[in-house]
Order: C-alpha cells, then sequence, then structure tokens
C-alpha cells in the first residue's frame, strides 16, 4: 500500500534467496574474471595451455619432448651390388636392445664391388631414438579447418618426427601431409596441416590448405620414444642388423607416396650394411616449460 517492499530483509524469503544467488553469482565471476584476465597476459600466464594459446598468435609452437639422437657411419659390403638404392624411412636398428631409426627415405649409390664406406649417409643422416608407432585411424567429416588430437597418456612421443598420411574416400590413394608453420600462408593446392605442442592437426578448408573430404582416412605414425633408458655409447651399432619397417597398412600408404624413380631396398640387400658409432646418443630433452616458452617467444617474433 505505501509502495514499499520489503521481503527482502526477510531471511529465506524468496526475494532473500534470489539476491544470495546473484551475489554469490557474482563472486564467482569477478574471481574469475580476475584470473582470466591474468591468464590472457603473455607476462603473467601460468597455465601452459593458456601459454600455449597466447604465443599460437603469433606462430610459436613450442617444442615437446625430444628423443635422443645418434650420429652413425655406414659400410656397404662389397657383396652389395654396385647401384642405386633407397632405405625405406621407418627402418631401425637395435642397439643393445634400444631401437634407432631412420625418419625419412635415405637413398644413396654405390660405386664400387668393395667394401665401401657411403660417407653420404652418415654425414647427411641421423638416427633418432625409438621406433615408429601407428596411431589408430582418424575417420574426417569434413569439416573447415577439422582438427584432431592426438592423446597418449605416458608415452613419450618425439616431437620432430611425427608423419601425417591422408587416404583420399574419392580415389582410395594416400598423399602425406607436411606441416607448416601457419594455415593461412598456405595455397589451397598444398597438403598441409597445422600441429602445435600438443599435437593438435588442424586441417584446411580449400581456401588456407586442403580441407579433408567426407569419409577420408587419417593416419599418423609417431616415433615412440624409451627416454632415457635409450641413451647409448660408442660401438653401440657395431654388428647390429637394420630391419625394414613393414606393416600392412603402411605397405599400402609407402606404394601410394613412393617416388617414381627410386627403389626401395630389399631385406637380403638390407642385410649387406653394417652400421657403426664412435660417439654417444644425446640426451633427450623435457618439453619446453612455460619459462622457456616465456623468454623463446619473443625472440622468435
Amino acid at each position: 500500500e505505501k509502495g514499499v517492499f520489503t521481503d527482502q530483509i526477510y531471511e529465506g524469503s524468496n526475494m532473500s534467496s534470489i539476491i544470495d544467488v546473484i551475489a554469490y553469482s557474482y563472486h564467482v565471476l569477478l574471481f574469475y574474471l580476475n584470473r582470466t584476465a591474468n591468464e590472457s597476459m603473455f607476462s603473467q600466464s601460468e597455465i601452459y595451455e593458456n601459454m600455449n594459446r597466447i604465443v599460437k598468435l603469433i606462430n610459436y609452437k613450442p617444442l615437446g619432448y625430444q628423443t635422443s639422437v645418434l650420429p652413425f657411419s655406414m659400410t656397404a659390403e662389397k657383396t652389395l651390388s654396385k647401384g642405386v638404392y633407397t632405405i625405406p624411412r621407418y627402418s631401425f636398428i637395435e642397439a643393445n636392445g634400444v631401437p634407432f631409426s631412420f625418419s625419412t627415405d635415405v637413398s644413396f649409390t654405390k660405386s664400387n664391388q668393395i667394401d665401401e664406406l657411403i660417407s653420404s649417409v652418415g654425414e647427411g643422416n641421423i638416427l633418432h631414438q625409438g621406433k615408429y608407432t601407428e596411431y589408430p585411424t582418424l575417420p574426417a567429416t569434413g569439416e573447415p579447418f577439422e582438427s584432431f588430437t592426438i592423446s597418449l597418456a605416458d608415452i613419450k612421443i618425439d616431437h620432430g618426427t611425427i608423419n601425417v598420411y591422408v587416404r583420399d574416400s574419392r580415389t582410395g590413394a594416400y598423399s602425406q601431409y607436411t606441416e607448416v608453420t601457419s594455415l593461412y600462408f598456405s595455397d589451397a593446392n598444398d597438403s598441409v596441416y597445422d600441429e602445435n605442442g600438443r599435437y593438435e592437426l588442424t586441417f584446411g578448408n580449400n581456401i588456407n590448405g586442403n580441407q579433408l573430404n567426407v569419409g577420408d582416412e587419417v593416419h599418423v605414425l609417431y616415433l615412440k620414444s624409451s627416454g632415457n633408458v635409450g641413451e647409448v655409447g660408442p660401438g653401440a651399432l657395431a654388428g647390429r642388423p637394420m630391419t625394414l619397417y613393414t606393416s600392412v597398412n603402411f605397405n599400402r600408404i609407402r606404394n601410394d607416396i613412393k617416388p617414381v624413380n627410386i627403389t626401395y631396398m630389399s631385406f637380403e640387400d638390407a642385410g649387406k650394411l653394417n652400421f657403426s658409432n664412435t660417439t654417444t646418443s644425446t640426451t633427450p630433452a623435457e618439453p619446453e616449460e612455460i619459462s622457456t616458452i616465456r623468454k623463446y617467444a619473443p625472440e622468435f617474433f
């Protein structure tokens, strides 16, 4: 009657309860606003995911785990005929039970019918500790900028040796996709993907990089490292045979991506190569932390 509403002064009344809910909601929102305000700034962010998101704006990609690597030399036995050979990617050598792998195809020429040191192979390549493993097939939905996350708990994936292949649902053929700094610098005809420190694979939209088609299959091979136990000393490769990587799925991929002018080594010829190392393998490097990202990202920019 007097135009004054007094219900809110009574504890437990409907209006009092509504005010309590609103007050608590604003209290929580202000807490998160303060938190996110700090986490949105490069100089104050302390959460890795937020820091990663911030530096991604300048195309800085934090380094993940880096496995041990090993310099080596290779000699071709006199029983190996003269000619041009290619060691297929992912072939590996067991050094005292620790696998070391080739990350790319390696071609060389044997020019004499004697035991011959193939200096070009050892000087131009390096072995990465670990064995290549196939990630489960990822089906594509055909969305622009389609993204996949490679998630493997408690498994050390070498940062620089993730390979991506896509099977086109229309042709059935495989093609290899290469990593780029940013999709926005890529032509629509390029087969590219954008990858960050947490191994999120993002494809294009047919304007910036190729867009995946509905039903395409994404195949990822990664190098599974043994960690610190994978370090070896001088002479670890002596007398160790090379094993050619093979699987039903990868054999199909390799047949489609193989250049027409090369011939991969046979299992028999692979046994005629001798490997050696005179140095120890390097120490694995742990993923970049927030402190190192804060240091190197401005320099990168």
